[in-house]
């Protein structure tokens, strides 16, 4: 099947207002690809098919009860990863089957697991452990962007003495 598209080159102007002499329009045919179309279609079936692989797996960890240990476990086994990559997806996966508004739509097909994993992590609530290493990351970009700036120590304390007192921190 065939779609039809239209070229049509930018006019130019002259500096006077008024435009120059273009060429007509040309009519380009532009065919789709099959083998490609093909690919198209086989990615989106095999990102659906994971999708639903995935509510599968959360729907068992639930019903279940799967500790955290077995499931970290499981997924180094099952995928060939380290344990610090395996807890990182469990930890993501922990977080999706927490909101459940991600999960309902990651079965309803609203949403890619992507979209859904994102979300989840976005409304989760921030740790006293996460807030230290937000707070460390912060400092370990203002100490180098301070010195870049050639002040010295006593002007740092100083600067962030007074955003401080701004921020009204006691």
């Amino acid at each position: 099947m065939a779609k039809s598209a239209t070229a049509t080159p930018a006019a130019a102007g002259t500096g006077t207002g008024t435009e120059t002499k273009t060429k007509p329009t040309v009519k380009v045919e532009v065919a789709v690809h099959p083998k490609l179309k093909e690919l198209f279609q086989k990615q989106d079936a095999a990102a659906e098919k994971a999708a639903s692989y995935l509510v599968e797996a959360g729907e068992l960890i639930i019903r279940d009860n799967i500790s955290n240990p077995v499931l970290i476990k499981t997924i180094m086994d099952a995928r060939g990863i380290t344990e610090a990559s395996a807890k990182s997806q469990a930890s993501r996966l922990r977080a999706l089957l927490k909101d459940t508004d991600s999960f309902e739509a990651l079965k309803k097909g609203e949403v890619t697991i992507r979209a859904a994993v994102k979300t989840a992590q976005t409304r989760r609530q921030a740790t006293p452990v996460s807030n230290q290493k937000a707070f460390d990351n912060a400092l370990n970009r203002f100490i180098p962007a301070a010195k870049a700036l050639g002040q010295d120590k006593r002007t740092i304390l100083a600067t962030v003495e007074a955003a401080l007192d701004k921020a009204q921190v006691k």
